[in-house]
């Protein structure tokens, strides 16, 4: 009986089939894990974005309801737009749509602020406008605020209500 010592051909081609078959599919894999951890690092700095534009709003509140959310620079008109900007170490609004230019990393960053109305006996917000109430009252320290980040295919959105705590 004569036995062989090593391998054939044919194994070996078949071993290196499985083997490429194998690199291909890790190959792949790690490829899509690296796309995954990419997308959820920049919806991650996205959402920190958007965080940081609702602290923006709150600042500009408490530094002048009247000067800096109530005033005719932000005169609303029926498509209230805004793109927050970084400007010489402060948020700015600027009525501009859609925004032209992003805080950081392509994220933008646009706010659409809203009249809200009032149910003139129980005080309930009914709904927002853009400069009439029908049937109920204008709320004029009241503001409903939308800020939307977007980047690349993405957008992230948070609505929220500020009010006139200060009386300033």
């Amino acid at each position: 009986m004569h036995r062989s010592r090593g391998f054939s051909i044919v194994e070996l081609i078949v071993a290196l089939g499985v083997l490429a078959a194998s690199f291909s599919t890790i190959y792949g894999a790690v490829i899509l894990a690296d796309r995954s951890v990419t997308r959820a690092a920049r919806r991650t700095q996205a959402l920190f974005i958007l965080e940081e534009a609702v602290e923006a709003m709150r600042y500009r509140r408490d530094s002048g309801w009247t000067a800096n959310i109530a005033s005719p620079a932000l005169t609303l008109s029926t498509t209230p737009n805004y793109c927050l900007t970084y400007v010489a170490g402060a948020y700015v609004l600027t009525a501009t749509s859609p925004c032209p230019t992003a805080i950081t990393a392509n994220v933008k960053v646009a706010m659409n602020i809203q009249d809200v109305c009032r149910n003139s006996s129980t005080g309930d917000i009914v709904g927002v406008t853009t400069g009439v109430c029908s049937g109920s009252t204008l709320d004029s320290d009241t503001k409903r605020v939308t800020v939307t980040a977007s980047w690349d295919q993405f957008t992230e959105s948070v609505d929220f209500y500020i009010a006139d705590l200060f009386g300033n």
